[in-house]
């Protein structure tokens, strides 16, 4: 078990710039509360505000990533996604405001629309779009590479994001979230006990090893948007075990399951399903907050059923 300050120094060691307002707000949301006829509390973490490029939980793991990427000497960032990627989203403005160039590999193959959102916003922001027509995995992951070893031919100085440097960095990222959360927490007197997050990764990871090095048991569950493109669970504790050796601190030894839902995927990724959907509506109607249909639409959707199937009990306070 590690005190809150000395697990901050130890992230403090870690290359980082300013891009988000943190930290993000806690709120009660207690209509949602009353509609689901709960006695214990649910709170929002709205990473929503996070107040960079309409907000998300990539700005966390850019302020890392990014800050490494500065302090090898990078020119050009090479990363990418889903057509309609908010990491890409953030990315491509992130990069604009550090003066780094952008370029981006977009999948074709989940059928979003380019001509709007998040496509339409990455290019405003001065990316350059590469597409490619495969599902994301091994294959586009090596595409990638092979983009920023073009780019390195050419004399630029690319910081290729990627697995596993991405998702270690990512992962403490959501360590200083962990802090960060567990100190609101404190001052409103409340334990977290169980955390529902979207999740493929570095969020799930990062709020694991946080909590477990704070000496917190808190049930984690993640709703991952993904079925069959990576091993979440297996990215999630190499993650871990990584973040640890790099923070330099000892690995708590998480021997626990990780608990990584796919049953609310539907379809696929960015397949919108009819309890996504209801959960987008319940939450707009109640509480005035915007979900979306890819991440958190989808850990909205499998939490009520956790709650319905009574999964998790009526007096748990769930963040």
């Amino acid at each position: 078990m590690m005190h809150l300050n000395e697990l901050r120094q130890l992230i403090k060691q870690i290359p980082r710039i300013k891009l988000g307002i943190f930290p993000t707000p806690l709120e009660k949301w207690s209509r949602l509360q009353a509609d689901l006829k709960r006695q214990g509390l649910i709170l929002s973490k709205r990473e929503d505000l996070s107040g960079f490029a309409l907000g998300g939980n990539k700005v966390r793991q850019l302020e890392f990533l990014l800050g490494d990427a500065l302090d090898q000497g990078a020119n050009v960032i090479v990363h990418g996604g889903a057509v309609q990627s908010n990491y890409s989203r953030m990315l491509a403005a992130a990069s604009a405001k550090l003066n780094l160039k952008c370029h981006l590999v977009l999948c074709r193959h989940y059928n979003q629309p380019e001509d709007q959102g998040n496509c339409l916003l990455t290019r405003l922001f001065g990316a350059t779009v590469h597409w490619y027509e495969g599902p994301l995995g091994n294959k586009y992951e090596l595409f990638k590479k092979e983009l920023a070893g073009q780019l390195e031919t050419s004399g630029k100085k690319p910081y290729l994001i990627t697995y596993p440097n991405s998702e270690i960095l990512g992962t403490i990222a959501f360590v200083d979230a962990a802090l960060e959360l567990w100190d609101q927490c404190n001052k409103i007197g409340i334990e977290p006990k169980i955390l529902v997050t979207p999740a493929v990764g570095s969020t799930q990871s990062g709020l694991m090893l946080g909590l477990r090095l704070l000496g917190s048991k808190a049930m984690i569950i993640g709703f991952s948007p993904l079925r069959e493109e990576f091993n979440v669970k297996q990215t999630i504790r190499e993650s871990i075990e990584k973040a640890a050796k790099k923070l330099g601190t000892s690995n708590p030894t998480i021997n626990e399951p990780i608990i990584n839902e796919t049953e609310f995927v539907g379809q696929g990724y960015a397949k919108i399903t009819e309890d996504t959907i209801k959960s987008i509506l319940k939450i707009a109607h109640l509480e005035g907050a915007l979900l979306d249909p890819v991440y958190t639409g989808k850990a909205m959707a499998g939490l009520i059923s956790y709650l319905d199937s009574k999964r998790i009990g009526s007096k748990e306070n769930i963040i």
